[in-house]
């Protein structure tokens, strides 16, 4: 039996639940305040998504499955992705087409992502876009060149959730 405004725990959470209401006695709605709460909630989304549909995220890697990889989830994730197999070949998309965000991998032959990341800082054009290095070696903490750092594996749901803060800062 539920005692009236029995207190019980959900996860860790406490709740207190109320009895539900008797035969034909109407059921309570939510509060004119949670209910405004709810549809901003879902404006700034809507809003957030209409505009993270046309970030362009350029993804350098060595790593062929690895670029795949990212390029399958924030594809599915409604960005624009292209890719680079290394850091030259990055400069040279920067400057066909800026992108809204880089994602690069930090040891790759060639040009590393750090230096790849000094050489976008450097440049006028491009010192404004939010760089992610990523590896699966310690990574340097020279965090001037770059926004942030992720070790290989990573979460997907707090690599993407600072993709989007990146770019939200960015607009």
């Amino acid at each position: 039996m539920i005692c009236e405004n029995e207190i019980i725990k959900i996860n860790g959470s406490i709740h207190r639940r109320r009895p539900a209401p008797a035969w034909g006695e109407p059921r309570r709605t939510r509060s004119a305040s949670s209910e405004r709460m709810r549809r901003l909630k879902d404006s700034d989304a809507a809003h957030f998504a209409s505009r993270s549909i046309a970030a362009t995220i350029l993804c350098v890697d060595d790593d062929p499955d690895a670029l795949q990889v990212l390029d399958w989830f924030l594809t599915s994730d409604g960005f624009v992705v292209r890719t680079a197999a290394s850091g030259d070949d990055a400069l040279l998309q920067v400057k066909e087409q800026l992108p809204d965000l880089v994602i690069t991998d930090y040891a790759m032959p060639g040009m590393t992502g750090l230096q790849l990341c000094k050489s976008l800082r450097a440049q006028l054009a491009t010192r404004h876009i939010p760089i992610i290095l990523y590896s699966a070696f310690h990574l340097p903490p020279d965090s001037c060149f770059y926004d942030r750092t992720f070790l290989k594996p990573t979460d997907v749901a707090v690599f993407g959730s600072a993709i989007r803060a990146l770019l939200s800062l960015r607009h």
